[in-house]
């Protein structure tokens, strides 16, 4: 009886001992190191698409506020751009023309003349 429970503490020991070595053997630390350069290329995959996703999105946005501040957009929504033949100056108010002026009117299917009657000046 106490030779057996010297035997199994013994095998015991001795089981202790392998998984002790087998931890500490260069083969588990490359296989840990393996393991934890997937874990890092995948937290790098991860970060990099959310931060292009953002970018995106960014990039997304910007573009449609440049395309509701183009000018095409805005003749394409019934406004139009008036100047003045003579200097080509944007007419912006009723002060700026006088009766006989001669103007060109851009519409966003093209352009036309016209020529000012009269005015509230």
């Amino acid at each position: 009886a106490a030779a057996e429970e010297m035997i199994i503490g013994r095998q015991q020991r001795l089981q202790a001992e392998r998984r002790a070595l087998q931890r500490l053997s260069p083969q588990a630390w490359i296989d840990r190191q393996r393991q934890r350069l997937d874990d890092l290329s995948q937290a790098a995959h991860k970060a990099g698409t959310h931060r292009l996703r953002l970018q995106r999105e960014r990039v997304n946005s910007l573009s449609s506020r440049v395309l509701a501040l183009n000018p095409t957009a805005t003749l394409e929504r019934g406004y139009a751009i008036v100047r003045r033949v003579e200097d080509n100056q944007v007419v912006i108010r009723v002060r700026q023309v006088a009766p006989g002026d001669q103007l060109s009117v851009q519409v966003s299917d093209g352009t036309f003349g016209s020529t000012v009657q009269d005015g509230n000046v």
